[in-house]
């Protein structure tokens, strides 16, 4: 009887030990198993998830910003005087005018901002009135002298 015991105790051993062998749990396993039963596991997961994005959105920031404006107008002023200016047959001078503008900003991590920009324009009228574009008096280098 002592012998039946002794071989016994032997191949319990091992029998527990095959079994609790056979049911080792990878990590991943165990995450699952822990996903489908802790609801509280999967919204942690969820919140890392959403963390790594926001980093990585917040990384935009430092993207090149490129601008571009265009603007168009024309106009027709009512007449205000006796002299409107207008070409004949109009009743009103028209004004047309155009502008673009590019611009191009980076930001750097060290909150320094830098950028580049142009513009270009353009009007015009069909107003007899109206001056030309510059207008500005001719500096004194350039006029014409009175023959003396």
């Amino acid at each position: 009887m002592l012998s039946l015991r002794l071989l016994t105790i032997p191949v319990c051993l091992l029998a527990a030990a095959s079994t609790a062998m056979a049911q080792q749990l990878t990590l991943a396993d165990a995450t699952a198993r822990a996903l489908e039963k802790n609801h509280a596991i999967r919204i942690e997961r969820e919140g890392i998830a959403a963390a790594a994005a926001r980093m990585s959105g917040a990384l935009g920031e430092y993207d090149p910003q490129v601008r571009f404006d265009f603007t168009t107008r024309h106009s027709r002023d009512p007449i205000t005087s006796l002299f409107s200016g207008a070409p004949t047959g109009e009743v009103a001078p028209t004004a047309n005018s155009f502008g673009s503008s590019l611009t191009v900003s980076q930001l750097f991590k060290s909150g320094a901002v830098a950028s580049a920009w142009t513009a270009a324009s353009r009007e015009g009228t069909n107003s007899s009135f109206s001056w030309f574009h510059p207008a500005r008096p001719r500096p004194a280098a350039f006029r014409r002298r009175a023959p003396d």
